[in-house]
């Protein structure tokens, strides 16, 4: 086949490749899905981390951080080293990209460090602050 007729074929099929080579990756086709990221993988960090809230008791504390990473970390937030779920006062929920920790109807117990934690296939980050109730 000459060079001419390379490039011919080559034009004239790029649709059609293209259109495969995406079928596979729906599919998950594990000839593609087997093969690396072409944009390979990041370790999590935080774009915004957890800072101070100082809150009246009665009201609504909350935390938020922006993440990036690659896979996209997992998100868990953590108060004494016990991982906290929505429960209650509590709720740990995501929005346009951020992560938040919000507590309603703070009291003085709730006065404590907080920590974020990011972990992804490639490790695991941290970052803590604390809440004051006034």
């Amino acid at each position: 086949m000459s060079a001419g007729a390379l490039t011919e074929l080559s034009v004239r099929n790029f649709g059609r490749i293209i259109c495969q080579e995406v079928r596979r990756r729906i599919r998950g086709d594990p000839a593609v899905d087997g093969r690396p990221s072409v944009w390979g993988e990041s370790s999590p960090k935080f774009v915004t981390k957890p800072s101070r809230v100082e809150v009246w008791a009665g009201e609504t504390g909350r935390f938020s951080v922006r993440t990036s990473g690659r896979p996209t970390p997992l998100v868990s937030w953590l108060k004494g080293g016990v991982r906290i779920t929505s429960e209650g006062r509590v709720h740990v929920y995501q929005h346009s990209g951020l992560h938040f920790l919000e507590i309603q109807e703070v009291s003085v117990e709730d006065a404590e460090s907080y920590t974020c934690s990011l972990t992804n296939s490639v490790g695991t980050i941290t970052a803590t602050a604390q809440l004051i109730v006034k």
